[in-house]
């Protein structure tokens, strides 16, 4: 027979399993045999999936049974027992199966945190992540004059930290720092030139041998081009410095010698900086300038002081005579004529349109005329005379349009001469018009100019004439014997139609004009007798 958990050990004649039946079969006929049978013992195998060994355990089928010791394993926590290396179903110690048991360790891995330590520098987050996580680098951290040189779990720096995977227990990590180099970078603004230089941060500096500038003394480095802020030679800051040199100028002096002109007292003034050259004063004389010699050979004109200063010399020449020039025309100017008395001199020869000139006068009336040809002994006035020459102006007449109301047409255009000056005035036309004299544009007189660009400009309105027409017997339409026609001269004028029973029209006692004429006028229709046949 077969009983689970148990090994069959044969029959007994009896219950207390004392009598085999091998080899004592009883003489009845009827009887009763107890199968007698062995709890069997059953192992329990425990993979601790990289855990500590757990041992086999052996247990009777259906003995009471429970879970050995938890397993342990670095940087995992030991969430059970499974009966299956998937790990899909978990096991319950209760009682022993009728089978060997293989149960697998199930383990979730432990989360840790590393922190850190920035020394000084920017706040660096925690990171968090399980055991063996990969996890990567955060960003550097900035401490000001510093180089940032990574990160180490011991504040000797002597075990540098590489990121990789989540240690077991996390860590807490320092920073490391460097020393930043910067530099300090002279601009000696003209001076001699000084090497830039490199400087730990936090390390003492001192200041280099001044730089020179001709005529300048030298007054410090100050951090800005525009010489406000003072640069203090201490420790090295976390930057770049770019330093300029100030200079203050040298203080130099002129001294003058006017040659016998009035007294003129030294200059002193910074080099470079702006000086005013004094004007001395000779009596007879004009002074033409300062020089550096004697010999008048180098000018001096520096609105500056020079380097070193200066001694200056003045030079002088005799004061020359002028002949100021009217030429009686505000728009014609004639510069003055400057000599010494008895110098050669040529008078100036000027032009002006529409006119001749006539030579220089001593007077306004044109008494005297001037003709030397050397400078007088005095200041003298000329004055210019002039010749008018003939010259041509228009005359420009218009006349309202007959047809159209407000327009007005050229009529007749004249070009006539005159000397330039005259007061011209213009001819007016009288045939069948009369000046508007209210006319805006009208310009009637003018002065003649000598480019000719005087314009006259006349307007007319165009007189009203009757021409009466008899019809010598004949009617028009609308049966009058006399039509008379009013119109503006010029106006286009149409003859009128008579008719006369037994005569026919035979022309005008007159030509009958296409426009009014600039008179009244009477017209008469001529006739010639027809034919006619009565029944």
């Amino acid at each position: 027979p077969a009983k689970e958990g148990h090994t069959f050990l044969g029959w007994y004649l009896d219950s207390d399993y004392k009598t085999p039946i091998v080899g004592n079969v009883p003489k009845k006929l009827r009887f009763t045999l107890y199968a007698k049978w062995e709890v069997n013992s059953y192992t329990i195998r425990f993979h601790t999936n990289g855990g500590n060994e757990i041992p086999n355990q052996a247990y009777l089928f259906g003995a009471a049974i429970s879970a050995p010791p938890a397993p342990t394993k670095e940087g995992n926590t030991f969430q059970g027992w499974y009966e299956d290396e998937n790990l899909s179903k978990s096991f319950t110690f209760t009682t022993m199966p009728a089978k060997d048991l293989d149960l697998y360790a199930k383990w979730g891995k432990e989360s840790y945190t590393i922190t850190f330590d920035s020394k000084g520098g920017s706040e660096v987050s925690p990171i968090t992540a399980e055991y063996g996580a990969p996890i990567a680098a955060p960003a550097n951290p900035v401490k000001t004059g510093y180089e940032f040189a990574g990160w180490y779990l011991d504040e000797a720096y002597t075990t540098h930290f590489t990121f990789a995977t989540m240690p077991l227990n996390g860590a807490t990590l320092y920073a490391k720092w460097d020393k930043a180099s910067f530099k300090l970078i002279y601009h000696s603004n003209g001076g001699t030139e000084i090497p830039e230089s490199v400087h730990l941060f936090g390390d003492a500096i001192s200041e280099p041998s001044a730089p020179s500038k001709e005529g300048y003394e030298f007054a410090g480095w100050y951090t800005d081009a525009s010489l406000t802020t003072a640069f203090v030679f201490s420790t090295m800051p976390a930057h770049d410095v770019n330093l300029y040199a100030k200079w203050t100028p040298k203080t130099y002096t002129i001294t003058f010698d006017s040659q016998g002109g009035s007294l003129v007292e030294p200059i002193s003034a910074g080099y470079g900086t702006a000086i005013q050259l004094p004007t001395p004063e000779k009596a007879g004389h004009v002074f033409v300038g300062w020089f550096l010699d004697e010999n008048y050979t180098q000018s001096f004109t520096s609105a500056t002081m020079p380097l070193g200063g200066a001694h200056l010399y003045a030079k002088w020449v005799l004061e020359p005579n002028s002949i100021t020039f009217v030429t009686g025309f505000e728009d014609l100017t004639v510069s003055p004529l400057e000599a010494y008395p008895g110098e050669p001199i040529t008078l100036p020869t000027p032009q002006y349109m529409g006119y001749e000139f006539a030579g220089w006068f001593l007077e306004e009336t044109f008494a005297t005329e001037f003709t030397a040809q050397v400078m007088p002994e005095e200041n003298i006035t000329l004055y210019a005379k002039w010749t008018p020459q003939l010259v041509t102006y228009t005359v420009l007449h218009y006349a309202e349009d007959p047809e159209i109301e407000g327009m007005f047409a050229e009529i007749k255009t004249e070009v006539k001469q005159a000397y330039t000056g005259t007061t011209v005035q213009a001819v007016l036309l009288t045939a069948g018009l009369t000046e508007i004299t209210d006319h805006p544009n009208r310009v009637v007189s003018g002065t003649v100019k000598g480019d000719g660009s005087l314009m006259l400009y006349v307007y007319y309105s165009r007189n009203t004439y009757t021409i009466t027409v008899y019809g010598d017997g004949g009617i028009d339409d609308e049966g009058s014997e006399v039509v008379i026609i009013s119109a503006k001269y010029g106006s286009t004028i149409t003859s009128p139609v008579f008719t006369k029973k037994g005569y026919r029209f035979t022309g005008w006692s007159t030509g009958f004009p296409e426009t009014m004429p600039y008179y009244d006028l009477a017209i008469s229709a001529y006739w010639e007798a027809v034919n006619v046949n009565y029944k």
